[in-house]
């Protein structure tokens, strides 16, 4: 491997977490390729549906935790439920500077056979994910996590247990 070249798979693994496995002096490597996006990209306002991923101890592009807290809010068939912030208080959305802060957001429902279509507000709600028992989101600073439940049944309400981490740009 030429030496720019091999500069740039270490560089690119250390980002990664990945070590180049042609190395001798980087010990027992891991995969030298991603087959898969991370699941929390630098894209933001981004909603997924499924068994949520655990949450990185590093964020991208410099940015550090802030703050972690989890609630459990309850989710009805004729609106959407926001998420709440640290110990019930709003959540910390904010108005302006927007990439000022990001939020990762997990959850799922307490009752499995609850399906809930997930979205987030700023001002209003927008494109919500297909329904599902569990999911993720990215978020701006501007948004606010938001749960409606499609009633099955005879239901009209279901709890979500949501974990949230507050990311803020590292000095």
């Amino acid at each position: 491997m030429r030496p720019a070249a091999a500069a740039l798979v270490t560089i690119l693994g250390l980002l990664t977490g990945c070590s180049d496995s042609s190395d001798p002096a980087s010990g027992p490597a891991a995969a030298s390729t991603i087959t898969e996006p991370a699941p929390w990209s630098a894209t933001t306002n981004e909603a997924f549906t499924g068994s949520p991923p655990a949450f990185p101890e590093l964020l991208h592009d410099g940015w550090r935790l802030r703050q972690e807290w989890n609630i459990i809010t309850r989710a009805f068939n004729d609106s959407w439920a926001a998420g709440a912030g640290p110990e019930h208080a709003p959540f910390p959305a904010t108005m302006n500077g927007c990439d000022t802060s990001r939020f990762l957001v997990r959850w799922r429902t307490v009752n499995p056979d609850s399906k809930l279509l997930s979205g987030w507000i700023s001002g209003e709600v927008a494109d919500a994910v297909q329904p599902a028992e569990s999911g993720w989101m990215s978020l701006d600073g501007c948004q606010t996590p938001q749960w409606q439940l499609l009633s099955p049944a005879g239901n009209f309400l279901t709890d979500v247990t949501v974990d949230i981490q507050e990311w803020k740009p590292a000095p």
